[in-house]
């Protein structure tokens, strides 16, 4: 899509109008940032921005000495890219009232773009193949390697070997829970007699 193709794109709701940029953000290389929201007097959202996530000034920068970390890339170029949706009166819908769809920076490599943090996504149904994985035995990086095997390559699995991680700690944090209740119950039930 085309700047010149979203003043004609309405919405049910101002977080599908947020759905649809981050799909496009996802195509076109970077990713979304919510920002402004305008409200009426009742308290509802009539009005809400979309930035690009480079939008912002450069921070100041530290000297050497006061610095108690090494410094990290900077990412804010501000970038003036934003999509604005705006509630209509008449029909409710949500439509395009202004936007810019140029950005003055590198998109980010194709390859790379499904890492952003924006578009990393585990489905339900990966979380219980991991579930399934970790209950026969199956270690972190195969379990990766077999959703790289799945999804034709490491780029195209939607997620990276710490959020496999990083679900593998929960589930058996869950698990632990499941067994402490039932611990619990027993003790109980030892008591009462």
């Amino acid at each position: 899509l085309t700047g010149d193709d979203f003043p004609r794109i309405d919405f049910l709701d101002h977080e599908v109008a947020y759905l649809f940029y981050t799909w496009n953000a996802k195509f076109t290389d970077f990713f979304v940032c919510k920002s402004h929201v305008l409200r009426n007097k009742n308290g509802q959202v009539i009005q809400q921005t979309f930035l690009c996530s480079r939008a912002g000034e450069k921070k100041r920068v530290l000297s050497m000495s006061q610095r108690k970390r090494k410094t990290r890339n900077e990412t804010c170029c501000e970038c003036k890219a934003f999509f604005c949706v705006h509630i209509s009166q008449h029909n409710h819908n949500w439509y395009v009232s202004k936007g810019k769809y140029y950005h003055n920076h590198a998109m980010l490599d194709r390859r790379y773009c499904p890492l952003l943090v924006a578009h990393k996504n585990m489905t339900t149904t990966n979380i219980m193949q991991i579930d399934n994985f970790r209950k026969v035995g199956i270690r972190i990086p195969h379990i990766f390697a077999a959703f790289a095997n799945i999804s034709s390559g490491y780029e195209n699995v939607g997620f990276v070997m710490k959020d496999i991680y990083n679900q593998y700690g929960k589930q058996r944090h869950e698990q632990s829970f499941d067994i402490i209740g039932m611990l619990n119950k027993d003790m109980n039930k030892v008591s009462m007699l």
